[in-house]
């Protein structure tokens, strides 16, 4: 599997973007380009332009009627419940791993406590 490019959602802890870099991935934050507040649909938009998946907290993202997966380079919706860092920490690195065997382009991926969901 090749590795990815990714856009981590300002609304992920700085921390997330090392994770996934571990893994080999080429991760940059809406932090790193200045798009704090960017809209949602903008959002998806760069991405795409950018050819990177979108890792986000943000559940608009997991409506598939709103971001069909297949227009997309891929959606890693992250439900962390209680968003402790610790969990956080933990769902990008089980992300992360789980790229780096499995290609979630076009795909919508939806990953809580309970493991992973794809669409």
């Amino acid at each position: 599997m090749a590795l990815l490019k990714l856009k981590l959602d300002e609304n992920l802890p700085a921390s997330a973007k090392a994770i996934f870099r571990e893994q080999g991935h080429d991760a940059r934050t809406v932090h790193d380009q200045g798009l704090e507040g960017i809209k949602d649909r903008t959002l998806s938009v760069v991405c795409r332009a950018e050819g990177r998946v979108l890792v986000t907290l943000d559940l608009d993202f997991a409506d598939i009627r709103r971001y069909p997966p297949h227009e997309t380079p891929g959606t890693i919706v992250l439900r962390a419940g209680r968003q402790s860092l610790r969990r956080l920490r933990r769902m990008c690195s089980f992300a992360s791993e789980r790229m780096t065997r499995f290609d979630p382009s076009g795909q919508l991926w939806v990953i809580d406590s309970t493991g992973l969901r794809t669409r």
